[in-house]
């Protein structure tokens, strides 16, 4: 798995929800992990537009939700550990809008 996922959300002519980023496995010796979510011309986050952290402990079969976010993040610190796998999932997003995202685990 990558060491740094970056994508984006887009919600289409409808409401998107439920989407998923791709799974960030943590390495050894990563305690802390980077997270920015932009709020600009091409992508916005805010209360109508949320997503959050989920992390699993077990490889990926169960996820448990860590933090919602419904504002513009710029590198916030994460504190994660190794073994664990981290993703981001979509809460809501109006329609014909996009969300940027980038999770970072570098050591």
């Amino acid at each position: 798995m990558p060491q740094s996922i970056k994508g984006t959300f887009v919600s289409g002519a409808s409401v998107g929800v439920g989407q998923t980023s791709p799974e960030l496995m943590i390495p050894s010796g990563v305690t802390t992990a980077r997270l920015t979510l932009p709020n600009n011309t091409i992508s916005t986050i805010d209360a109508s537009n949320t997503c959050k952290t989920q992390k699993s402990t077990n490889g990926g079969q169960t996820w448990a939700d860590q933090t919602t976010y419904n504002s513009a993040q710029s590198n916030v610190a994460v504190t994660v550990a190794h073994g664990e796998v981290w993703r981001l999932a979509l809460v809501t997003q109006q329609a014909l809008k996009s969300m940027d995202y980038e999770l970072s685990a570098q050591s």
